[in-house]
């Protein structure tokens, strides 16, 4: 979170557990092919990928680009 926050984002944390929809969500979430579901991150309401995704970004400083 301080990674993404350090480029001037606005990060929003969405809990699934916490949501009334949270089971429609993850399951929408799996569709778009992210297995395991969460995190799911997305930037500029861009689907960017799942933790593994976030992780090769974030060794590369290169969350810009993601």
């Amino acid at each position: 979170m301080q990674r993404i926050n350090s480029y001037g984002a606005n990060a929003t944390i969405y809990q699934l557990d916490d949501m009334s929809n949270g089971q429609e969500v993850d399951k929408a979430l799996q569709r778009l092919g992210l297995k395991p579901s969460i995190p799911a991150v997305f930037i500029g309401q861009r689907l960017v990928g799942g933790a593994k995704r976030l992780l090769v970004c974030r060794f590369k400083e290169d969350l810009c680009q993601c």
